[in-house]
């Protein structure tokens, strides 16, 4: 009787121990997989941030660029706008006129100045 139950226990202890060795070597392949799947996506990752790094330049480049055409056609509206003041009244009322025009100009710049800067506090 002895012989069956130590038998009995021995064969229990081989099976914890075959379970316990394949739940570590199914958690080590699954370690291993995950590992795979980091690589691959960091690799996926980095040709996607390269074509969208690329896309952002490309936009941070066309900005600029508007952004220079803004600027020169403002200063050209400007200097028009200022020569037209001087041709349409009379020079009496023109140092009036054009202080207004500036005044104008600059209540327009400080409008959206402030409205940058508060989009960029938030």
């Amino acid at each position: 009787m002895r012989k069956g139950t130590e038998e009995r226990r021995e064969e229990g202890e081989r099976r914890e121990e075959g379970e316990k060795r394949e739940e570590v070597e199914r958690r080590e392949e699954g370690e291993k997989r995950e590992e795979g799947e980091k690589k691959e996506k960091r690799g996926g990752e980095r040709g996607r941030f390269a074509s969208e790094d690329s896309f952002r330049y490309f936009r941070l480049g066309v900005f600029v660029i508007l952004m220079l055409l803004l600027l020169v056609a403002t200063f050209q509206f400007y200097f028009l706008a200022l020569e037209a003041i001087s041709r349409l009244f009379v020079s009496e009322y023109r140092s009036l006129v054009q202080a207004g025009f500036v005044a104008c100009v600059i209540a327009v710049v400080v409008y959206l100045l402030r409205a940058v800067i508060t989009k960029e506090n938030n």
